[in-house]
């Protein structure tokens, strides 16, 4: 009777820890669908400074998450990769356009650039 309660014990345990696993995969995925196509500067042209800063900080924090995934060996897509790459070299052209555009020097942007990540960088 103790062998078919661990077994069934196990077999609980097993069940939920796959169910939370797949939980966690399909929130991960969650965020990484709008990441499937190919990234285009003119998608982030509408967005504000702020927006597209919070933009960068989510597609970093998503590649952190992949090579996570790659380090622990868990499942992952290795395209993800070279598309996230790609989406934060989107938005950090349109963002640096769009201070050219407000007649900010190359050396004023690295400036603030810098202030804002010493003040705290949120990943």
């Amino acid at each position: 009777m103790a062998l078919s309660l661990s077994q069934s014990a196990c077999t609980f345990s097993g069940s939920f820890m796959l169910a939370a696993r797949t939980q966690s995969i399909a929130s991960s995925r969650a965020t990484l669908i709008s990441c499937e196509s190919k990234p285009k500067a003119a998608d982030f042209r509408s967005l504000s400074a702020d927006d597209l800063d919070k933009e960068v900080s989510t597609c970093k924090r998503s590649l952190f998450d992949l090579r996570l995934k790659r380090a622990t060996r868990q499942e992952y897509k290795s395209n993800e990769f070279k598309l996230l790459k790609k989406k934060v070299a989107a938005i950090l052209t349109v963002k640096r356009e769009k201070e050219i555009a407000d007649g900010i020097g190359k050396r004023e942007s690295r400036k603030l650039n810098k202030a804002t990540s010493v003040r705290g960088y949120k990943f």
